[in-house]
């Protein structure tokens, strides 16, 4: 460190101070100016080069020697460590709720976990952040080599689009013709064709589909590739009103499932967005002294373990998260490490189907 001059850090808010200290000190070991065992100055003195306190630069260098840049000696000092670490990417999980929330949330959680353990065996350290903080607080964005955003809206990537965050970001979940981002989702309209397959395989007629959150393109894709197949097929199908959600149906969407399922020509088969509002589904079943697997066939988007221990455990489209955390994890370490360039795409993965004792045959 001796060897060459810290200009003072200009202090513009941009960012917090330690984090500008921490990068200064680590581009002068990455660049070669200071190599293995060289000796840094004293705290005070790279201090009073960069113009800030100790503190900050105590703060700066205890995070180098956590990642294994720097090794401190008792009473000799700081030296650059003699075997440089193969520098991890630091990448930021953005998800749009409380990180609890996502947690407990069986969608984000299962993308989160598997982010995590793929990034561990692929040397990505991984943080969740929420989205408003990256809106709201730009310098956020350059802690991280790289952003993984987990099903975010529209209107945040366009914003983020401005801020050229595409570059080495991705998107899980959700994607959408038009944007610069890279997009790995689930193929939702395949997973809405599988289901009207199976339907017609079994030998239903009628059918009846049930969503949520309208305008959402990962709901709107499971409709058309269910309608799409169904027509193909020749089923007739029906579309339920759609509910503002996938935890509870609206009252519209309720009482039109009850009119309907009590009609002497009533649909035999329901395919439902959503694991929760497949168990209300159901519930109005129950109601109507109908069962799944027995009078009428029932298919849910997603597979959480809650499904299995249901009254008549429930058929399931299985989304491919750990295929889509694993391309997620590959493309970030390619262009981000080779130096591969951003191609704006999006990877379709198509899930699967669990079929369980609500599938039945008809007639």
């Amino acid at each position: 460190m001796s060897k060459v001059q810290l200009s003072p850090l200009v202090k513009d808010g941009s960012k917090p101070v330690h984090i500008e200290a921490r990068e200064r000190i680590l581009a002068l070991i990455e660049s070669g100016q200071v190599g293995p065992g060289d000796r840094l100055p004293s705290e005070p003195d790279i201090a009073g080069e960069l113009g800030i306190s100790r503190m900050t630069v105590n703060k700066a260098i205890l995070s180098l020697v956590a990642d294994g840049w720097l090794e401190r000696t008792k009473g000799k000092g700081t030296f650059v460590a003699s075997s440089q670490p193969r520098k991890s990417l630091k990448a930021a999980v953005v998800i749009v709720e409380d990180l609890q929330g996502a947690i407990n949330n069986y969608y984000f959680g299962a993308i989160y976990f598997g982010l995590i353990r793929e990034g561990e065996a692929q040397g990505i350290q991984f943080e969740a952040i929420r989205l408003n903080r990256i809106l709201e607080q730009y310098w956020e964005a350059d802690r991280f080599d790289a952003l993984v955003f987990i099903n975010p809206p529209i209107e945040a990537l366009m914003e983020l689009e401005k801020r050229d965050l595409h570059e080495r970001s991705v998107v899980i979940g959700a994607s959408w013709p038009g944007i610069d981002f890279k997009c790995i989702d689930s193929d939702n309209i395949f997973g809405g064709l599988m289901v009207a397959e199976e339907f017609a395989k079994l030998g239903h007629k009628k059918t009846l589909f049930v969503g949520g959150r309208p305008g959402v393109p990962n709901s709107a894709d499971r409709e058309r590739g269910f309608t799409m197949g169904a027509t193909l097929r020749g089923l007739e199908t029906s579309v339920a009103p759609w509910s503002f959600g996938a935890i509870n149906l609206s009252p519209d969407c309720e009482e039109f499932l009850r009119t309907t399922l009590k009609k002497k020509d009533r649909p035999t088969a329901v395919f439902a967005i959503g694991a929760v509002l497949a168990l209300q589904v159901n519930r109005i079943f129950t109601d109507l002294n109908l069962v799944a697997g027995r009078d009428v066939s029932l298919v849910a988007y997603d597979d959480p373990a809650f499904l299995e221990v249901a009254p008549v455990p429930i058929s399931t489209v299985v989304q491919p998260f750990d295929d889509m955390v694993k391309r997620a994890c590959a493309y970030l370490t390619g262009r981000l490490r080779e130096e591969e360039p951003h191609v704006p795409s999006t990877d379709y993965v198509r899930p699967t189907l669990m079929a369980r004792q609500s599938l039945q045959k008809h007639g």
